[in-house]
């Protein structure tokens, strides 16, 4: 998997520990450069952006980006969206992304 690929789970991760799983249609760079923005300008919209606020100051450089599981081209788009949204439960669970954070932000 590279950073081109698209119906994608992917985990985002800071430096400190917090990690964060989405998902993307798109090609993971293009979401992540979109994440790592939110982080920057402390965009109080992005949900990715306040999870990550007080993480080395919201300092983007300290987040990294990793594809977990990619949603082959089988079906229609409708399965594909449905097997992106299953995967992407599965893993939000799997590492227990919800209960986390920064030492020292709570």
């Amino acid at each position: 998997m590279n950073c081109n690929f698209s119906f994608v789970v992917y985990l985002l991760a800071s430096s400190c520990g917090l990690q964060y799983v989405g998902q993307t249609t798109r090609p993971i760079n293009c979401r992540f450069r979109e994440h790592r923005l939110a982080i920057l300008h402390k965009d109080r919209q992005s949900p990715i952006a306040q999870r990550f606020e007080g993480s080395y100051n919201s300092d983007p450089s300290s987040t990294s980006v990793v594809g977990i599981d990619l949603i082959l081209a089988k079906g229609d788009l409708l399965k594909r969206k449905r097997g992106l949204t299953r995967a992407e439960y599965k893993w939000i669970f799997k590492l227990n992304s919800l209960a986390q954070a920064c030492p020292g932000t709570e």
